[in-house]
């Protein structure tokens, strides 16, 4: 899953090894060394039995970048989705936090080869609903000003992500794809963090209750796990795997919160479908509602969206 805003689109030591079977392993990864990044051996799993001696942070950087992206996509061509829910918080220095709204999304991400490269376009959308029940809402009274306002539901996306043999391409180099894996049992995970802060594209005098300040604030912290006998199944180019999501950045622009001190966290817990049955029919019909094309086009929309912009667009100055 992206972070809700990516605010990207819009404005512009290893560790040391643990001791592990070196046979077990070796078996176990050889083969995707001896294939390109898409290719998939026909090697056998690790037998339980071995898994929890194989140490996921001594892969090679080719290593590293399939396993990873068997995981949260696919290394062979395909149109995946993630389903999300989770809740909205309010925090105020000096107050209890506050659990403000739900919200229920679903990320549609297209797996596409390109030569010596795998790349990602990645569609989300969502909304927000009643903090108890989970239904859409679209009039919310804002516990901190006493005043109604109307929660913009979002959808963004559309920007591409390209991987090379051995990571991930960003301005034209190759940046390794290295994480801090954790194993215990027969389950493996790793944080990806973010954090950033970028001028307000809400000038304050403009908005003056949407503005959050001259500057947006922005942290995300996510937990991706798996089954390790599945990431390390060479039969497979895509394997299931849950994740936890949490950030926590400045106002909602809808909240009119203004430049009151404090910040929202986000918190949601997601997985990768095996097919969209396993979706709740809320975002189903909320999806083909708002965005009836969503599941049959493999590009939904033309071009980068960003709630942001959409807000702007859609939303008057001095509110």
């Amino acid at each position: 899953m992206s972070t809700y805003l990516n605010i990207t689109d819009e404005i512009a030591p290893r560790l040391n090894r643990r001791a592990f079977l070196g046979a077990a392993f070796g078996t176990a990864i050889a083969a995707s060394t001896q294939t390109g990044l898409a290719g998939e051996s026909k090697g056998s799993v690790v037998p339980a039995a071995d898994v929890r001696a194989l140490d996921l942070n001594a892969l090679s950087d080719q290593q590293a970048l399939k396993t990873y992206l068997k995981m949260i996509g696919s290394l062979e061509p395909a149109v995946l989705y993630t389903w999300f829910s989770g809740h909205l918080w309010g925090i105020v220095p000096g107050t209890p936090a506050k659990q403000l709204v739900s919200f229920e999304g679903i990320a549609k991400n297209v797996w596409r080869h390109t030569g010596d490269e795998i790349t990602k376009q990645s569609f989300d959308i969502g909304y927000f609903g009643d903090a108890r029940t989970g239904e859409l809402i679209d009039a919310y009274e804002n516990p901190y000003t006493g005043k109604i306002v109307q929660p913009y539901h979002y959808a963004y996306g559309g920007r591409v992500t390209r991987y090379a043999k051995t990571g991930k391409v960003v301005d034209g180099d190759i940046a390794p794809i290295r994480h801090k894996w954790t194993m215990s049992g027969d389950q493996a995970w790793f944080e990806e963090t973010n954090s950033l802060s970028v001028p307000n594209p809400f000038d304050p005098k403009d908005w003056p209750l949407a503005s959050a300040g001259k500057e947006l604030h922005f942290g995300s912290s996510t937990t991706n796990t798996a089954k390790i006998d599945d990431l390390l199944n060479h039969k497979r180019a895509s394997v299931p795997y849950t994740l936890f999501w949490t950030a926590i950045n400045s106002w909602e622009p809808w909240l009119h919160m203004a430049d009151t001190p404090g910040y929202v966290m986000w918190r949601a817990t997601g997985r990768k479908l095996g097919n969209l049955s396993e979706a709740p029919s809320t975002i189903i019909d909320y999806v083909n509602k708002r965005q009836p094309n969503y599941f049959s086009d493999d590009s939904p929309w033309t071009g980068t969206r960003s709630t942001w912009a959409d807000y702007r667009r859609d939303r008057k100055h001095k509110s």
